[in-house]
């Protein structure tokens, strides 16, 4: 991978983290390029995800005490559960909420992507694409 494809995604302000040519022997096979989006919005959500994941917890833990021969999954069958239920479906919703910010976050990069490859013709197998690996 170029060092002119890391300047281009920095001098459009798109934080790079790591990157990598690839490896045949160990790790991944491709190149690829790790960036971050954590735009003010996304932290706050991030803390509220936190904070419902630690209740989560808390709420497995009392169960598996109050309820030591069930297993996790029964949890959410019985009525003591609803409140573990409840919180589970406010953690998807602000995990929801995160990918689709972060998905109009990619759109400018998205945009880059495209206006380079009208001008730079290219086999499937040697054009970037992105993944929304950490979504």
């Amino acid at each position: 991978m170029g060092a002119g494809v890391l300047r281009e995604l920095s001098s459009d302000h798109i934080e790079t983290i790591a990157s990598c040519e690839g490896h045949l022997d160990h790790g991944l096979p491709y190149p690829w390029i790790d960036i971050q989006i954590r735009p003010s919005e996304v932290e706050k959500l991030e803390q509220e995800r936190s904070d419902i994941q630690k209740q989560i917890s808390d709420e497995e833990r009392l169960l598996e005490t109050k309820f030591p021969n069930l297993s996790y999954n029964t949890f959410y069958d019985i009525p003591e559960g609803e409140n573990l239920k409840n919180l589970n479906e406010k953690r998807w919703f602000i995990i929801d909420s995160i990918t689709q910010i972060q998905l109009k976050c990619l759109e400018p990069l998205n945009q880059l992507l495209n206006q380079f490859y009208e001008n730079h013709k290219t086999s499937y197998d040697n054009t970037l694409i992105i993944l929304g690996w950490g979504f």
